[in-house]
């Protein structure tokens, strides 16, 4: 603990070009949002908004080792945002299942993938916060 860790290079390379693609990705699907607006968009720009905020705190969270409250919430933003990650493929594949079953779509079933995949990681990351008292 006397050193101050640095990333590696390969993870830093990593890190950067997933983040890099990733958001290449979603500035394509955001300047053409008008032809392919659907549902299956939503989620894959939730997913990538996921996976890019997991990268950033793995970067920035691997200098924060010191400070015990930062690495706390460090480590509680990485909890959720990997759940977060989970859940979006789950919401994913919930969406092609009722795609392929013919259920109707509507405004309740895109609230409903929302909570699944924001809300669920959220409630698990406090839930888990609070059990631990955010000590270790």
């Amino acid at each position: 603990m006397d050193k101050v860790t640095v990333p590696s290079v390969t993870l830093i390379v990593g890190c950067g070009v997933s983040s890099l693609t990733l958001l290449m990705l979603v500035i394509i699907y955001v300047s053409v949002w008008r032809y392919i607006r659907s549902e299956r968009s939503v989620i894959l720009i939730n997913f990538c908004l996921s996976i890019i905020s997991s990268n950033a705190l793995i970067l920035i969270g691997q200098t924060q080792t010191r400070n015990k409250v930062v690495c706390t919430l460090v480590a509680a933003f990485l909890h959720f945002f990997f759940l977060s990650s989970f859940c979006w493929v789950l919401t994913e594949a919930w969406q092609s299942y009722m795609a392929v079953t013919g259920r109707l779509r509507s405004r309740l079933v895109r609230k409903r993938f929302l909570c699944l995949g924001w809300g669920l990681p959220a409630l698990v990351v406090a839930i888990s916060v609070g059990f631990t008292k955010a000590k270790g």
